[in-house]
């Protein structure tokens, strides 16, 4: 880590408020920031992202790029995933993640890291509310889906290469701050330690 800390950020808009209406607040985007991240996707459709959009949609992200090649569906509400899944498709993704928590995906923020198609974006919209919809690139019937919602925001963040996000991780505290790797340790079976007395099958392993 460096003896110090030069970080450079430009405001890209003033937000309506912050986490809380009396708030006032902005959003900065990072100096030669990469694509494939919330402060640089592109709204698509939808009125203005809020303080809170922002951080739910920036952590619904961050979580569905820890999966690659397999089409992988993530919901936030609240900062927190109630629902997380795999599929042979987005769409088979998408329906796993919302059976995962119904209930709290309803008002969600929902992610992809494969393109979004039509037939997704029709399922979405027929089965919930949602407060934002992600992808790194939507096809236009989808499109064409969305923009009949104003309510809802889209956002194409455009492809990412693997392992991106950032190498450090940076946390505001009171006169200071604090700076750790990024947790990116792929977990293993291999790295599994049995404490119970029974021991999970293989199946259950795989789970």
């Amino acid at each position: 880590f460096p003896p110090s800390l030069h970080l450079a950020y430009e405001r890209k808009r003033i937000l309506r408020y912050g986490e809380n209406p009396h708030q006032a607040a902005a959003l900065y985007v990072e100096r030669n920031a990469s694509r494939g991240t919330i402060a640089t996707a592109q709204v698509l459709a939808g009125k203005e992202l809020s303080y809170n959009n922002l951080a739910d949609a920036d952590a619904a992200l961050e979580c569905v790029k820890a999966f690659q090649r397999t089409p992988a569906c993530v919901i936030v509400k609240h900062a927190n995933p109630c629902g997380v899944a795999l599929g042979a498709s987005v769409r088979e993704a998408y329906e796993h993640a919302y059976a995962c928590d119904p209930v709290s995906a309803f008002g969600g923020i929902i992610a992809f890291n494969h393109r979004l198609d039509e037939e997704t974006a029709a399922q979405i919209l027929e089965r919930q509310f949602v407060e934002v919809v992600i992808a790194p690139a939507v096809d236009d019937a989808a499109l064409a889906a969305f923009a009949k919602k104003p309510n809802v925001r889209l956002l194409a963040t455009g492809e990412w290469p693997e392992q991106s996000g950032q190498s450090v991780d940076y946390k505001r505290i009171a006169g200071g701050m604090l700076a750790q790797d990024a947790d990116r340790d792929t977990l293993m079976l291999t790295d599994l330690k049995v404490v119970s007395r029974r021991v999970p099958n293989a199946e259950e392993l795989r789970d």
